[in-house]
């Protein structure tokens, strides 16, 4: 990790785009968003991006800031294929402005609180996570993907579905579900989310009890949501 009391920080995911090698486009979230973050590095810098023992120089640009809840990185196919970034992956951003060097580090385990809530109109195959959500997890925005649910010793992969609503935070399950893992509606409890596994975690609060022997399924679903 760069060195230094000017270093700024912060979280980005990588979309490998259909742009030039020598640029990288950047965008920064709205919502919330009002700490310096990579607005602090110059439109039309020349910069070294750093990842691992990878390095390429590139050329920074800016799109507008967006309505998203996260910052995104768009990158070449090959440059990113040279410095060995993933799409949709999430990563750790440093940046030491007086060294011109944005340095990037693997952060694919992200977590946070929210509150599940029961929703009887969602097939049972299928789990609800609003888009503010997905962003605080780093789940990508894929819709139909299998996200594999664990509490306790319970496992079970559902398909995601994302609600129209962008400041749904809630995750949101069908009656069967909440019974199947013992949890409970209107409740909060710790998420954590690992890109790598494609696993959401499942953590309660306050000690509550949790129940279950260990079990994976993947259900079909029987209605839309």
């Amino acid at each position: 990790m760069l060195g230094g009391t000017t270093t700024l920080s912060g979280t980005l995911d990588i979309c490998i785009a259909d742009i030039p090698d020598d640029t990288v486009y950047l965008t920064e979230s709205g919502p919330g968003n009002e700490s310096p973050g990579l607005g602090s590095i110059g439109n039309g810098s020349v910069i070294e991006l750093v990842h691992g023992r990878e390095r390429s120089t590139v050329t920074i640009r800016h799109r507008e800031k967006s309505e998203m809840f996260t910052d995104l990185m768009e990158i070449g196919a090959d440059l990113a294929r040279r410095i060995k970034l993933r799409h949709q992956c999430r990563y750790e951003w440093f940046f030491a402005p007086g060294q011109g060097i944005l340095e990037l580090k693997a952060k694919p385990v992200s977590s946070c609180t929210a509150i599940l809530a029961g929703n009887r109109r969602l097939g049972k195959g299928f789990v609800s996570i609003g888009s503010e959500l997905l962003a605080r997890l780093g789940v990508p925005e894929n819709k139909g993907m299998p996200v594999r649910i664990v509490y306790g010793s319970r496992a079970r992969t559902l398909k995601l579905y994302i609600p129209s609503n962008l400041l749904e935070n809630r995750l949101q399950l069908a009656p069967p579900a909440f019974r199947y893992w013992g949890l409970v509606p209107g409740r909060p409890y710790r998420l954590r989310y690992d890109q790598r596994s494609g696993t959401l975690t499942v953590v309660p609060f306050f000690n509550a009890p949790i129940s279950g022997i260990s079990r994976e399924t993947t259900d079909r679903p029987t209605n839309q949501a």
